[in-house]
C-alpha cells in the first residue's frame, strides 16, 4: 500500500475535526453511525493514518459536504458560496425541529425586511452622458 505523507494526514485530521464540530457531533457518534472501529478513527485524527476513499466518501455522506472537504486544505476548498459562519449556522438550523426551524426562519426574515439590518449597497454611478461630455465652442 502506498505511503501517505504526514502533511495529508495532517489535513485529514483537521478536516475530521472541523466536520465534527460544525456538525455538533462527536467522534464516537460518527463511529457508531458508520460502523467505524473508534481505535481506527483515532488514528486518522491523530494523522497516524489515512482512510481509504470508500470510508472518506462515506464520511461526506454522513457530514453532507463534498469528498474534497475532506481531503484538501482549507484554503484550497471551495466553499460553495457559505462562509464558515453560514456552514455552522446551517448546520444548527439543521439540528432545530420542525417549530424552532419556523421560528428561525421568521427572526431571519423580520431582519431581512429591517433597513437597519440591510447591507448597504453602493450607489450605482450614472454613466455620463456623451452630451456632457463634449464641450460646445461658441
Amino acid at each position: 500500500m502506498e505511503s501517505v505523507s504526514i502533511e495529508l494526514r495532517k489535513t485529514m485530521a483537521a478536516n475530521i475535526a472541523r466536520q465534527l464540530e460544525l456538525n455538533n457531533k462527536t467522534q464516537r457518534e460518527m463511529c457508531l453511525a458508520l460502523n467505524f472501529k473508534e481505535n481506527t478513527v483515532s488514528d486518522w485524527m491523530n494523522a497516524k493514518t489515512y482512510p481509504r476513499i470508500d470510508k472518506i466518501e462515506m464520511m461526506s455522506n454522513y457530514f453532507g459536504c463534498k469528498k474534497s472537504n475532506l481531503i484538501e486544505r482549507l484554503s484550497e476548498q471551495s466553499s460553495g458560496g457559505l462562509a464558515e459562519q453560514e456552514r455552522k449556522l446551517l448546520s444548527d438550523f439543521r439540528d432545530l425541529n420542525e417549530a424552532g426551524k419556523d421560528a428561525a426562519i421568521k427572526a431571519v426574515e423580520s431582519f431581512t425586511y429591517n433597513p437597519k439590518y440591510k447591507k448597504q449597497t453602493k450607489p450605482e454611478v450614472e454613466p455620463v452622458s456623451q452630451k456632457e461630455t463634449v464641450s460646445s465652442s461658441a
